[in-house]
């Protein structure tokens, strides 16, 4: 072969290594707000996270500086509580209980279908999808709007792959199908009464059926701010130094699941804290 040909060919090659972008990740803002049927009537003020996926890691920051780490590759799930500078271990997909923490309400969706309908958030374009499943404390329904083109969008989808084959290990029941993209908005309609919590004793159970009979639904609704795209350190990803690794009692407080995280359909978080959207359950989690 001519070798003006192979260096010419050489040179191209380390050009567009040198103008090819890098591998990145993204970074998630979104804001959650109990729109109606708070406990009590007693409605929270909204609270933030930030949901920062490289690869298939995934960390979400919430309020106070609380913080749960996914890392697929070695099945494990970080919850750490910076006040107390110390965290639980557990293995993901997580067992018994704390299973139901798992997805957010996105994950009890039978099947999505499209609404026919789109929105603009925080600057770009999304496509309303529906869907209604099950949880613990009774029936869900929801509408996501799921955006496709919105950067980091690639990144996001790779990490909900990764995500639910992992949750197939653990024979979760997942959705028939999944919306492309990264879900603006999540708006969420919870109805209380029809239980299906089979870890509880019926007599328990039906104490609570009465409890919930003449409450109202709850709606929630979670919205994108701002999604950026950038290389983020593994350091990110670590457990901070110093901090003093616990045992699980009843699990941290530590806000409502991320979208399928945001908001939404597939990112894993963890259990709800208390009047928040039990969607994803409100139980204890059982001492090793």
């Amino acid at each position: 072969m001519n070798k003006g040909i192979v260096m010419t060919a050489a040179a191209l090659a380390v050009l567009a290594s040198a103008i090819a972008p890098a591998a990145a990740g993204v970074v998630i803002t979104e804001t959650e707000s109990m729109v109606s049927g708070a406990p009590n009537g007693q409605t929270p003020p909204p609270h933030q996270r930030t949901i920062m996926i490289e690869g298939k890691k995934q960390k979400m920051l919430l309020d106070g500086g609380r913080a749960v780490i996914f890392d697929i590759d070695k099945s494990t799930m970080d919850i750490i509580d910076p006040a107390q500078k110390n965290y639980i271990e557990m293995g993901f997909p997580p067992r018994g209980p704390m299973s139901q923490t798992v997805g957010g309400p996105g994950m009890r969706i039978e099947q999505f279908s499209k609404a026919g309908t789109s929105r603009t958030i925080a600057g770009y374009k999304c496509d309303d999808y529906k869907g209604a499943g099950k949880v613990p404390m009774g029936d869900l329904s929801m509408i996501d709007c799921v955006s496709p083109g919105a950067p980091g969008a690639a990144e996001y989808g790779a990490f909900q792959r990764a995500m639910m084959a992992k949750l197939k290990e653990s024979k979760a029941t997942l959705p028939s199908n999944m919306p492309e993209g990264i879900p603006l908005v999540q708006e969420v309609t919870t109805k209380f009464g029809n239980l299906n919590m089979p870890n509880l004793p019926p007599a328990t159970q039906e104490q609570l059926r009465k409890q919930l009979a003449n409450r109202p639904p709850m709606v929630s609704k979670t919205e994108v701010s701002k999604i950026e795209t950038r290389k983020i350190p593994d350091s990110e990803f670590a457990v901070p130094a110093g901090f003093t690794k616990r045992g699980m009692g009843m699990a941290m407080g530590m806000g409502r699941p991320a979208m399928g995280a945001p908001g939404g359909h597939m990112m894993a978080g963890p259990p709800p804290a208390a009047g928040a959207s039990p969607a994803a359950g409100i139980l204890p989690v059982p001492k090793p």
